[in-house]
């Protein structure tokens, strides 16, 4: 896995809904990593960290992302290296493909884990 993503929603169930949707596509692995002090508690996450390679994979992840924000009136936001993007289902077809090209962009050495976020998920 060449790229790592963070993606936080505006509420744990949205999170847990995009774990199961982008968990089916293939050379994508999700996690969900857990808010501090609530690793013994399943269901509570902070986001979710996304790795998938470059090129293919990458392409699968943005037009997952773009189907299922723009089925919901919601908010997420994508951390892309150094960048956040703040992606809501109104204007998800403008948005996502600017994420596709940061993500593009990333040099190999982006592979490192996203580091946890104490913060407060909400947008």
């Amino acid at each position: 896995m060449g790229i790592t993503l963070t993606v936080h929603a505006t509420d744990r169930k949205e999170l847990a809904e995009l774990e199961e949707w982008l968990g089916g596509i293939g050379g994508v692995k999700v996690q969900s990593v857990s808010a501090p002090g609530a690793s013994n508690t399943q269901g509570l996450w902070e986001f979710l960290s996304v790795a998938c390679g470059a090129g293919g994979p990458a392409v699968g992840l943005v037009q997952a992302l773009k189907v299922w924000i723009e089925s919901r009136a919601t908010t997420i936001r994508v951390t892309v290296g150094d960048s956040e993007f703040v992606v809501r289902s109104i204007d998800a077809a403008t948005v996502l493909p600017i994420v596709a090209r940061a993500i593009e962009t990333l040099p190999s050495s982006e592979a490192k884990p996203p580091a946890e976020s104490g913060g407060n998920p909400a947008i």
